[in-house]
């Protein structure tokens, strides 16, 4: 997308069954001429000599129009599993965009299932001009572009749009958000339960959903950040059951995950260095302390290079990459390359490469 050009809207939305049978219009049945026109005029964009185009394929229908550099596009998403796929995009889009707040997708109320995982049952990402919309088991993809379409601009038309072609109606969820009591859910995404973990503590982090939400973790608070809440917690040796609690508007909702702790991280080195002699163990993503072990379990002398400002002895370092990489046979001091943790990030780092 050219910034000094086109501004590009997506919006996806998932088209809803709910209560009626879920209507299966094609993309041109729903997005008709007049709508694709009147989405451009509200812009301010050139509305004359549209020309359509339609696609349609076992799962997904397309309908765009096009003339004068301007663009509107519904394509409609009716693969499998179209909800988990809706939250799973969601929430890579929040780890990812962790260093870049335009890239942030920010809930948008009243036009999806707000009864869904996560806060809204619509986001909006303002750098990529996309609104994601989750209804039923359908997705629409709309997007609209134009000659010197900003992004306030784009997202008043992507809803305008998004709420004159809509069909059937957003579940309850949707109703219970505008009056400012929204579903509550709760989803542990880590640690898996049963899972195995070598370190003397981990990080339980998952995805809330509804208006200010309080989560505690083994009987502690939580930080909430945008729907996903993280929090580090101690381990003893053997089972530990960690109980997470979410609480919002009388609302209660609660899981319980089992881990185990398993060989410490120096039993891991030297397993590792009768197994696989010289050769550097793989420990990326690691805690600096754990690595540290790991690799003085192996018998390998290394040294601590920071990529970010502090002091090692406080707070909580990651290990982002190896020299020699993981593998390899070390001739020398492992050159062990370190950055601060982040528990919100799937793989705990805040590392440059990520």
């Amino acid at each position: 997308m050219r910034k000094s050009g086109l501004a590009l809207v997506a919006l996806c939305v998932l088209a809803t069954g709910c209560g009626d049978s879920a209507s299966q219009e094609t993309a041109c049945e729903l997005l008709g001429p007049q709508d694709a026109a009147a989405a451009l005029r509200a812009a301010g964009a050139d509305a004359t000599k549209l020309r359509s185009r339609s696609s349609e394929s076992l799962d997904q229908s397309i309908c765009a129009y096009r003339g004068q550099g301007a663009n509107v596009r519904l394509n409609v998403d009716s693969a499998p599993e179209v909800r988990r796929r809706y939250f799973n995009r969601v929430t890579e889009a929040v780890q990812f965009s962790a260093n870049d707040p335009g890239e942030r997708p920010q809930p948008v109320h009243g036009l999806g299932d707000d009864d869904a995982l996560g806060p809204a049952g619509a986001y909006w990402t303002g750098d990529f001009r996309q609104l994601f919309v989750l209804r039923g088991e359908r997705l629409f993809i709309y997007q609209v572009s134009a000659p010197g379409l900003g992004a306030d601009d784009a997202r008043r038309s992507a809803v305008q749009l998004a709420r004159a072609t809509l069909p059937g109606k957003a579940s309850a969820g949707t109703a219970r958000a505008a009056a400012g009591a929204a579903s509550l859910d709760l989803d542990v995404l880590a640690p898996r339960n049963g899972e195995a973990v070598r370190s003397d503590r981990v990080v339980v982090r998952g995805i809330v959903s509804g208006e200010a939400v309080a989560v505690r973790v083994a009987g502690r608070n939580a930080e909430v950040r945008d729907a996903t809440f993280a929090r580090t917690v101690p381990l003893h040796s053997g089972p530990n059951r960690i109980r997470v609690t979410a609480s919002a508007g009388g609302q209660v909702r609660s899981q319980t995950v089992t881990v185990r702790r398993g060989r410490s991280a120096r039993a891991v080195g030297e397993a590792s260095a009768r197994r696989h002699p010289g050769i550097v163990p793989d420990v990326l993503a690691e805690r600096l302390g754990d690595a540290e072990a790991i690799l003085d379990g192996a018998g390998l002398r290394h040294r601590v290079v920071k990529l970010a400002d502090g002091s090692l002895q406080r707070g909580t370092w990651t290990v982002c990459r190896t020299k020699p990489i993981p593998d390899a046979r070390a001739r020398g001091a492992v050159m062990l390359f370190v950055d601060r943790a982040d528990p919100f990030r799937t793989s705990g780092t805040t590392c440059a490469q990520e």
